[in-house]
């Protein structure tokens, strides 16, 4: 196939850079803004093209050669061609995008709350699948725009604890398509052990109850079910929650708070002693079942969103209102009923 030349303008939420070709869009995997580049296009839609880097033809200042040896094959990561402070700031560049295409032009200053880049995530999925007709078995992590197996066994993203445990268990060797891995804690008699949890089993022993501890606090969740992975910038988002609350009310104890989407109650946990009474809504039944340990006099609804809005807890008023959904966002019906 011939290649042509382009000029990359902005980077997408997706990580790929957006460049125009006779006018159609075309996105590029490891590229950067500003950079010429002879690419090759590999796919045609109607309304836009993707294409792979042939060559870099004139390099941005920011390119850096990324850290992990399978960057590029590895589907988890995609700016670590930049530096990270160019890093942090296709992050901003991404957010305004998002809020002027959604009609709000001008928006403030977006300040970019950035931890560390390496060696902070607690959770990983690792994917198992036999490779080829003589059932030889690969476990890792799923290639980039692919259902392939890429073999891993460290990544330098991972907390120590979470490599450790990569490098030792034979995922291969499991069962299971997935398995989900936590670096987190349980108790064992009047121990507090640091422990792998994992979808089938706890690692190292025990049927307990797993937490993670966040601000000093336990909060129980499900090994099995979702939990933030940055657990240090989940600390910063926690405290910027209750330090807003204190900025805008003082220490003035409210009326009722309501949490929605509120997995295992999480914000809750740590807003439950300034309310008289806190409304928690989750429709996942182990998420619901944690949220019940975590803040034992809550009054929880385990139902969607959608489903609480037609309850007389819906139309009750609240003092403060948490909204934590999933990727997909808020629905029309939440939306509404928040404005209104």
């Amino acid at each position: 196939m011939n290649t042509v030349v382009v000029t990359a303008e902005k980077i997408t939420a997706g990580g790929d850079a957006l460049a125009r070709l006779d006018g159609k869009i075309v996105f590029v995997p490891d590229a950067l803004p500003g950079e010429t580049l002879e690419i090759m296009v590999t796919e045609q839609k109607r309304d836009y093209a993707r294409a792979r880097v042939v060559r870099v033809l004139e390099r941005s200042p920011h390119r850096i050669e990324p850290r992990c040896p399978l960057y590029g094959a590895c589907g988890g990561c995609n700016v670590q061609i930049a530096d990270y402070a160019y890093q942090l700031a296709l992050k901003e560049s991404i957010v305004r995008d998002a809020l002027e295409r959604a009609g709000l032009p001008g928006a403030p200053r977006i300040t970019v709350i950035a931890g560390a880049p390496w060696e902070y995530r607690s959770r990983i999925q690792v994917h198992t699948a036999r490779q080829n007709q003589c059932g030889a078995a690969a476990a890792g992590f799923m290639a980039r725009s692919s259902r392939r197996i890429i073999p891993v066994d460290a990544c330098p993203v991972l907390v120590p604890r979470l490599n450790a445990a990569l490098a030792s268990t034979n995922f291969a060797a499991a069962k299971k398509e997935r398995v989900d891995l936590c670096a987190c804690y349980a108790q064992y008699k009047n121990t507090c052990r640091e422990i792998i949890a994992s979808s089938e089993q706890i690692v190292g022993g025990g049927t307990a109850a797993v937490f993670m501890l966040l601000c000093g606090e336990r909060v129980y969740f499900d090994a099995r079910g979702f939990f933030q992975s940055n657990i240090p910038l989940f600390e910063w988002l926690i405290q910027s929650v209750l330090k807003s609350l204190e900025e805008e009310h003082g220490a003035d104890k409210f009326s009722r708070a309501l949490d929605l989407y509120s997995g295992c109650g999480v914000f809750a946990r740590f807003l439950q002693d300034k309310f008289s009474e806190v409304v928690l809504v989750e429709e996942n039944e182990a998420a619901a079942m944690s949220a019940k340990k975590n803040v034992p006099r809550a009054k929880i609804y385990r139902m969607s969103a959608k489903q609480w809005l037609k309850t007389d807890a819906a139309r009750l008023s609240y003092d403060v209102v948490i909204v934590d959904p999933p990727r997909q966002g808020l629905e029309k019906e939440t939306r509404a009923w928040l404005c209104e």
